[in-house]
């Protein structure tokens, strides 16, 4: 560039705008056609697309210095991101009509808006409004045309590879999302036997009850959530797969009171410590065999709790079955051993006599008379032992009715009985014999 003498003097210089940063201090309000407004971030860069070149016309009216002036195309590059954060948008102008014309002059950077209008984010499209660079601070007011983008689904809980009981219900959130409103979302459920279950929701929170089929054990449910704007755009979760396991019976126990018992005493099963191991599930029925054999179960009695007296000594197996409300039921059993053998009183014996003997012939001695209290609970005298010779020992006969012979004339010998029963308790009793 050259300014000949004299001055003032003028030339002028092609020049190219290389680079161009301007980013929003604050964030700008964009209003939509349907009169909804979002909150974005702007930066404007140059676009690659096509070169921003022009002329400077410099003045130069004395030696030091002067003024200049500038025109020049600028296509520049928009990139909007939503505040908060979200997918950007960019606007490219570059083969484009230029939409600003640069200048430079004494009163600062201005630039020349499009005509008002309506200008899409998916196509070419400018800016509008009256705006002003005042500088290296600008504002930037403009009306943009909305992309309705479709809603945003996604399905909360369950999630995949989460395990489902047969028989059972599963509760299924889902969160939905849009730039615009949420009319209604609609849920799917497929599977195991091709079984399609559907729902629908049309305000939020989106909740949905899934029945999982009793016997689908073994296979899964494929689980998918719609969601639909006003206009009628969709938006579709990725799919949830469940897998379906087989659901568990209830489990029996049950205490018995007293136990060890005696003859005729009521005793009291408790059967209120069952439980069952899904939540979902219940206990509708207490059944009672109360001699179980181990077999077929015979119900005795019905109800969580029932009392039952044993009329006998013995030992008992007592069994408790429970069933659930599952379709169809589970059932569960537990067994106990009742001890019925307190309170035993020993027997009586009765030697019988007293008794006359010839001496060297056989008489028949006879403790039959002998008897057991717990006769009615089946207890019984089941030895009977005789000291015949007064030792104090039991071993010179046995059974309730033994032949015997004494040698001895003349004379009376004492004679004892002792019996025992099935509990090994012991009576004794004496009686005498006079031998001629």
């Amino acid at each position: 560039m050259s300014f000949p003498e004299p001055l003032p003097s003028v030339d002028s210089v092609a020049v190219e705008i290389v680079s161009l940063s301007l980013t929003s201090i604050t964030p700008i309000t964009v209003t939509f056609t349907d009169a909804s407004a979002s909150q974005w971030n702007v930066k404007v860069e140059l676009s690659p697309a096509a070169p921003s070149t022009g002329s400077v016309i410099v003045t130069k009216p004395h030696a030091n210095g002067g003024t200049f002036d500038s025109t020049f195309p600028v296509q520049p590059r928009f990139i909007f991101t939503p505040v908060g954060g979200g997918t950007p948008k960019v606007l490219d102008t570059g083969g484009s009509p230029t939409i600003f014309q640069m200048t430079t002059g004494g009163s600062g950077w201005s630039f020349t808006p499009c005509p008002a209008g309506t200008y899409d984010v998916r196509a070419t499209w400018c800016p509008t409004g009256l705006t002003t660079f005042a500088g290296p601070k600008a504002q930037l007011q403009m009306k943009l045309a909305k992309v309705d983008d479709p809603p945003t689904v996604t399905i909360v809980n369950p999630q995949n590879g989460d395990t489902v009981v047969e028989g059972t219900t599963v509760d299924v959130e889902v969160q939905a999302t849009d730039d615009v409103a949420v009319t209604r979302v609609d849920f799917l459920a497929a599977g195991p036997g091709a079984q399609v279950q559907t729902f629908t929701d049309v305000s939020s929170p989106y909740n949905f009850q899934v029945t999982v089929p009793t016997g689908s054990a073994g296979g899964s449910i494929r689980l998918r959530a719609e969601a639909y704007d006003p206009a009628g755009n969709r938006g579709s979760s990725p799919d949830v797969v469940v897998d379906v396991i087989a659901g568990a019976p209830p489990v029996a126990s049950f205490s018995a009171n007293p136990n060890p018992a005696s003859c005729n005493r009521s005793i009291a099963f408790d059967g209120s410590s069952s439980f069952h191991l899904e939540p979902a599930r219940t206990i509708v029925k207490y059944e009672w065999d109360c001699d179980y054999s181990g077999g077929v179960f015979s119900v005795d009695a019905q109800g969580v709790t029932v009392i039952h007296p044993y009329t006998s000594f013995g030992t008992f197996t007592v069994a408790l079955r429970v069933t659930d409300n599952n379709v169809p039921a589970k059932t569960d059993t537990a067994t106990k051993v009742v001890n019925v053998n307190q309170g035993n009183r020993p027997p009586v014996a009765n030697p019988g006599g007293p008794y006359t003997a010839t001496a060297g012939a056989a008489i028949t001695l006879d403790g039959s008379a002998s008897s057991d209290p717990h006769a009615s609970c089946g207890d019984s005298i089941v030895t009977y032992a005789w000291d015949l010779d007064n030792d104090g020992i039991y071993n010179d006969a046995v059974g309730a009715t033994p032949l015997v012979t004494f040698s001895t004339s003349e004379s009376t010998v004492v004679i004892r009985l002792q019996v025992a029963d099935e509990f090994d308790a012991l009576s004794t009793a004496a009686t005498s014999v006079s031998v001629r």
